[in-house]
């Protein structure tokens, strides 16, 4: 019978609800974190209770501490309110735990000098914090870097002015000209900075 059961329908729906708990009340409005819920599984009939749900989603900050924090908050969340509805839970994170996409200040500065030239507005443009998941993150961890954001998207058709994970989304292929001289530029530059007897301060990544 239905009441005997646990339910792992709601328990993970009670699950998904008391994570947003971890953004919403207890990160500081001055910092940034998301935790999102985008995959829900279970049962496979109509008239059936399942066995268990699988939750999936993606967790991310501008900081490694509150990324930390905020992993050991989706445990707890996830651990006591399955608890507490009967169910037990199992939790697995990605192995490649993308850390937050920090650039270096001083060798920022000197790219966004250098990149100018090849911007049509003719200069860097800073654009606001994001929350992108990026491999680049990586190499910012172990050697000082920067990270820029070519940038496109055109009324052409197809159009390419839709986001990124949007299932219209379709690159304009103008704009690699462009990210191919630029990487080049930057490396020629760079090279050309280590080379200098005086040149000191971050080494381009």
């Amino acid at each position: 019978m239905p009441h005997l059961s646990a339910d792992p329908v709601f328990a993970g729906a009670q699950i998904v609800t008391n994570l947003q708990g971890i953004v919403s009340r207890e990160t500081s409005p001055l910092s940034a974190a998301v935790v999102s819920v985008t995959m829900f599984n279970a049962g496979s009939a109509q008239n059936v209770i399942p066995k268990g749900a699988a939750l999936g989603g993606t967790v991310r900050a501008t900081t490694s501490s509150d990324l930390d924090r905020v992993k050991a908050r989706v445990t707890q969340v996830m651990t006591g309110v399955a608890a507490a509805h009967g169910c037990n839970s199992t939790i697995t994170w990605s192995p490649d735990n993308y850390p937050p996409t920090v650039n270096d200040p001083a060798l920022f500065d000197w790219v966004k000098d250098v990149a100018a030239p090849a911007s049509s507005l003719g200069y860097v443009q800073d654009i606001e914090q994001t929350m992108t998941g990026e491999d680049f993150s990586f190499f910012a961890e172990s050697v000082p870097s920067a990270f820029l954001a070519l940038g496109q998207g055109s009324a052409r058709d197809p159009a390419s002015d839709w986001g990124l994970h949007n299932p219209r989304f379709a690159i304009d292929e103008s704009v690699l000209d462009t990210g191919a001289a630029l990487h080049a530029h930057l490396a020629i530059n760079g090279l050309n900075r280590l080379a200098e007897p005086s040149g000191a301060g971050a080494e381009p990544a």
